[in-house]
């Protein structure tokens, strides 16, 4: 994972953009009396997951980017039902909530596809430590008894 030197050239934190932007979009439709609480909340879980990503990646370490990918899951599922709510409670077209919805998905898609990269490579490379630490052992033990 450690191969890609800028966030910006991730595929999941480009397309993450493209949905904050539609979203911050789609709060600016809602009605004056909502605009301010659930229009703040749609704006800020949007805004969460392309810079959890962006902070994930910066801390350069698997394990670290893989608890941001997840802190980014659960904005985007934030998002998910303040924008459920929305159309629930008809304060702006069906068809807007249905263009985000599938702008949600693909997000969910990459970061999912993320996620599991991201635990393989931190289990190769626990499972590695492992294999180091008991050849380890074994040679300290056959020194201390030979």
């Amino acid at each position: 994972m450690r191969s890609i030197r800028y966030f910006r050239v991730l595929e999941a934190w480009q397309v993450a953009m493209e949905l904050a932007v539609r979203a911050h979009n789609f709060a600016a439709t809602l009605p004056a009396a909502q605009r301010f609480e659930l229009g703040s909340q749609i704006r800020r879980s949007a805004s969460s997951v392309p810079s959890n990503i962006a902070e994930g990646h910066a801390h350069r370490a698997d394990r670290v980017f893989l608890r941001h990918v997840n802190i980014a899951l659960g904005s985007l599922a934030e998002l998910d039902t303040d924008i459920e709510l929305a159309g629930r409670l008809n304060l702006v077209d069906q068809n807007s909530v249905e263009r985000l919805r599938l702008d949600l998905d693909r997000v969910g898609q990459l970061l999912h596809g993320f996620r599991r990269t991201l635990r393989h490579a931190t289990i190769r490379k626990t499972a590695n430590v492992l294999l180091l630490l008991a050849g380890l052992t074994g040679v300290l033990f056959m020194l201390v008894w030979a």
